[in-house]
């Protein structure tokens, strides 16, 4: 693994970036964010190999050298192209999962699909080349937009907005198919599970939402599920009880067993408001078969009963979606940002992963401040990253090569935050695992990997998934980092970037 920062003036001078996406299964992205010159509020890249250095030289983890950090990249980018029809920065952009549309989001209350074509290089002049450009708007919402998602076949979009509403789009016909109006703050985050049945919002009001699809011939969700609290049962001595979900809901209902048992029934709140989290979007993600989805902006009590609180982002798994199956704490700092890597990994014979499926699913957090990497075959991060930059960290994206290819090629995270820096990881081939073909994968979840249509879908993922009790895994205390709270106008990145493998 491999972390390089490159100098390079994203969006303007150095201004701040909001939103990055790769091209599926490619080098190409997209980012965006404010513009000094309000010219160019989204910009189009391509990752290419540093011909100019050996293979050998890499960024070094602990380089206090930063003016020499370009010299000794990887991966260079290389600008293709900005977009200046944007009115606004937007706050968000995404490609569609098969490749072919983009909707970027932000400071109006449209969103903007994007399709690839034939276009005029600059208006007028004759020149024309292959381009992403805006082919069409979904005016619906009554103030900006804070996150978009996609369903798997591109048909639909979700967009969640700060007028506390969310909608859902058929992007063809460019009309609303339904808004959702449970919330009472900011929609700040929005995902539509990969089999099309469920749709999540999360809010400022600490609260997340979960419709779940009718499943009739036309699409309609209800409102199914309030995530906002945990509750269970402590013993006398303050240890969390397990017991079945029968037996649990009996004491619930019953105060004269609590008596008799010496249980206490504990009820905290699960995530913070917006006094508590500043960051405009809470991004959360599902797994890229469907099978469980992660939450980030959350909060738990590592002492159960007690007032301590720690950052935390919580796992559920789609056959549960009232308590969560496992919780991920956060060190330091609120986590924002969780995205799933696109592939799915071989599972080994000795690979015991607290989610039991055939197969490995790997997927990053950020936070304000750090990355951690992870897949399922711990609750331990695989890596975590920390000193990259100076601002909260805003978004992050995966991509591996060419789907053909898949099984030979290593993988490509990013990183961009406010302070206008991206940070790049790459990985080399196999290091995350020997990822899976459409082929090796279930028959059940294949299609989905396939790019066919949600038409051709099972409804419920491979695999048992069941996980009996919540696992919250423990974290080393690590060495405090400098207090940087804004970015400073010379510097090229943190001093002593720090990168841990396989923390215990």
């Amino acid at each position: 693994m491999k972390v390089e920062i490159p100098q390079v003036h994203w969006q303007g001078d150095r201004e701040s970036i909001f939103s990055i996406d790769f091209l599926p299964f490619t080098n190409f992205f997209v980012t965006c964010g404010y513009d000094n010159d309000e010219s160019m509020f989204i910009r189009f890249w391509q990752w290419e190999k540093n011909d100019q250095i050996s293979e050998g030289e890499r960024i070094k983890e602990n380089s206090k050298e930063p003016d020499n950090v370009n010299s000794t990249l990887t991966w260079k980018p290389v600008f293709k192209y900005g977009d200046r029809s944007q009115n606004g920065a937007p706050n968000v952009v995404k490609f569609s999962p098969l490749g072919n549309k983009m909707v970027s989001a932000g400071v109006q209350d449209i969103a903007s699909i994007w399709d690839y074509k034939l276009r005029y290089v600059e208006m007028g002049k004759t020149e024309m080349e292959h381009r992403w450009g805006v082919c069409k708007t979904l005016r619906g919402h009554f103030s900006e937009i804070s996150d978009v998602s996609w369903s798997r076949d591109e048909k639909y979009l979700a967009t969640g907005s700060i007028d506390n509403t969310a909608i859902l789009w058929n992007v063809e016909k460019g009309v609303q198919l339904q808004r959702f109006e449970q919330h009472k703050n900011y929609v700040s985050g929005v995902t539509i599970d990969p089999l099309f049945n469920y749709i999540i919002t999360q809010s400022n009001d600490k609260t997340v939402k979960v419709h779940k699809n009718t499943e009739s011939k036309s699409i309609k969700f209800y409102y199914k599920n309030n995530i906002y609290k945990r509750k269970y049962l402590i013993d006398e001595e303050g240890k969390q009880v397990s017991l079945s979900k029968e037996e649990e809901d009996e004491i619930y209902d019953s105060k004269a067993m609590q008596d008799e048992k010496q249980y206490k029934v504990v009820n905290e709140r699960m995530f913070l408001d917006d006094t508590e989290c500043f960051s405009f979007s809470r991004r959360a993600d599902f797994s890229p078969d469907g099978s469980f989805f992660i939450l980030p902006c959350g909060i738990y009590h590592p002492v159960p009963g007690e007032k301590e609180k720690k950052y935390a982002s919580y796992g559920f798994i789609r056959n549960n979606i009232s308590e969560p199956a496992f919780i991920l704490p956060s060190p330091s700092t609120t986590p924002l940002v969780v995205r799933f890597h696109p592939a799915l990994f071989e599972r080994k014979e000795e690979d015991t992963p607290f989610i039991d499926l055939p197969y490995i699913s790997v997927f990053a957090i950020a936070t304000m401040e750090d990355i951690f990497i992870y897949t399922t075959r711990s609750l331990y991060p695989y890596a975590s990253i920390s000193n990259i930059h100076y601002a909260e960290l805003t978004d992050l994206a995966w991509t591996t090569r060419e789907h053909q290819d898949i099984e030979k090629s290593g993988s490509k995270l990013m990183a961009c935050s406010r302070d206008g820096f991206i940070t790049l990881v790459d990985f080399d081939e196999g290091e995350l695992g020997t990822q899976l073909t459409q082929t090796q994968l279930p028959e059940n979840i294949s299609s989905l990997f396939d790019y066919l249509t949600i038409d051709s879908l099972t409804s419920e993922p491979v695999g048992e998934t069941e996980v009996k009790e919540v696992i919250i895994p423990k974290f080393k205390s690590r060495k405090s980092k400098p207090q940087v709270t804004e970015a400073i106008p010379d510097a090229k990145h943190p001093e002593e970037m720090k990168i841990e493998t396989n923390p215990k």
